[in-house]
């Protein structure tokens, strides 16, 4: 997840298991910060759990409601930004 204004895509991909690319968004970082959100919140090969809304045309974009980290605790997720995750 990158941490910038305008919102940047970033990616993960998973080796053994296929599953489609999803493109999610989240708060801006500043929102993000303020709810309770660090910069190591989630670290690359963590997997989380998100929460959301499809996106009303099919694809695979969602508005994410909240992320659980591997270690159970929830987060909102203030809702805008992009994030993009496989």
């Amino acid at each position: 997840m990158d941490w910038a204004n305008p919102p940047t895509p970033t990616s993960s991909s998973m080796r053994k298991v296929r599953i489609p690319e999803w493109e999610v968004e989240l708060g801006s970082p500043s929102k993000l910060l303020r709810i309770g959100w660090k910069k190591d919140s989630i670290k690359m090969g963590d997997q989380v759990t998100i929460t959301g809304w499809r996106a009303r045309n099919g694809s695979n974009h969602a508005n994410a409601n909240t992320v659980t980290l591997p270690n159970g605790k929830k987060f909102l997720s203030a809702g805008g930004n992009l994030i993009k995750s496989s």
